[in-house]
């Protein structure tokens, strides 16, 4: 009686702590054999002493049970998380293998559209299959306005090309960025703002391969109110040449114009060579004459135009050399070559000279 009666004490409290939770339910089946092995032990010693007083038994029935009642706190203090609060937790909830294998199936598949998008962008930015076999500046028109150039190309392959276009003030002596690198830029319009001598560069190349990049520079004289030079033997009286610069324009005969002359002669001895000046003179139109008669040499002149206010806005000079002479038979131009007297006349009624 007393060995079923323990038992049944046991299974009563498997039965409650499996209600409790399954980690408990795996300690509390563990119970039975040592509350079995307990008791047998107590039941040993007292199949050995015969005769059990009911003190004891009662002291052996109350141990087992507060053994087996302390069995579940004990078991709390040691519980590990149970099934069904690790599919409650976000945190550590299991994937399923198939869906695990998809995942990463997902993110190789990212990893590799990425890879392709990179390696596209490569191709369209640095790796243009256009060589540049030469390149030269073509110059299109230049007035008052500046100068219109373009960048002409021998190309080989096929692929974008974008340009810049820099500019040399060579009076400052400083470069300035005019057009920095612009797809398809190839021609430009520059426009100083102010007279002088420049250098206009352009540079070319495939689209970000600075390693295939090729340029070309040409000088620029930009005169935004000159418009011509003339020189050309005279046929009046006291001969000589016939010299005179032409504006753009003359608002309302308010420009003044200057001409000089520099003998190349004298400035290589080192001596004053400015031997000639008309100075400054108000005309009406927009072109100023003057008749000179040079000794034989070499010479250099210079126009100047002046504003209102007596302010220079341009200059420009040109060589010309007077080694030929003109013949008593008749007239000749600067290089000794007859000029008929009807072609000069006509000439000089029409203003038809040649322009530098």
């Amino acid at each position: 009686m007393k060995r079923k009666s323990l038992r049944t004490i046991l299974t009563t409290a498997v039965l409650t702590v499996a209600v409790l939770g399954g980690s408990t339910l795996t300690y509390a089946e563990e119970l039975p054999v040592e509350g079995e092995t307990e008791v047998t032990a107590e039941q040993e010693a007292a199949e050995t002493n015969e005769v059990q007083t009911p003190e004891a038994a009662e002291l052996e029935n109350t141990y087992v049970e507060a053994e087996t009642e302390t069995a579940p706190a004990e078991t709390t203090e040691t519980q590990e998380p149970t099934a069904s609060d690790v599919i409650e937790s976000p945190e550590v909830q299991e994937i399923p293998e198939a869906d695990m294998a998809d995942e990463a199936d997902a993110v190789i598949l990212q990893e590799s559209e990425t890879t392709a998008e990179s390696e596209d962008e490569e191709e369209l930015v640095g790796a243009s299959g256009a060589v540049i076999d030469s390149a030269g500046i073509y110059v299109a028109s230049q007035d008052g306005t500046g100068v219109t150039a373009g960048m002409v190309t021998d190309v080989t392959g096929s692929g974008s090309l974008e340009y810049r276009w820099l500019a040399y003030d060579i009076k400052a002596e400083t470069w300035s960025t005019l057009s920095d690198w612009t797809l398809n830029n190839e021609w430009y319009h520059f426009n100083p703002g102010k007279y002088g001598d420049y250098l206009l560069q352009c540079e070319v190349r495939p689209v970000g391969n600075e390693g295939g990049a090729k340029s070309d520079c040409i000088g620029v004289n930009h005169h935004p109110n000159i418009k011509g030079k003339c020189q050309m033997p005279y046929s009046g009286e006291g001969g000589g040449f016939l010299i005179g610069v032409e504006s753009y324009d003359n608002p309302n005969n308010e420009y003044s114009y200057e001409m000089l002359i520099l003998d190349c002669t004298l400035l290589a001895q080192g001596k004053d060579a400015w031997i000639y000046t008309t100075g400054q003179c108000r005309v009406d139109g927009n072109a100023f004459w003057t008749v000179w008669q040079p000794e034989y040499g070499y010479y250099w002149t210079l126009f100047r135009v002046y504003d209102r206010d007596g302010n220079m806005i341009d200059e420009d000079c040109y060589g010309f050399k007077n080694v030929c002479r003109i013949s008593a038979a008749g007239l000749v131009d600067g290089c000794g070559n007859p000029i008929d007297p009807e072609v000069q006349r006509h000439m000089e009624e029409v203003g038809s000279f040649e322009w530098w």
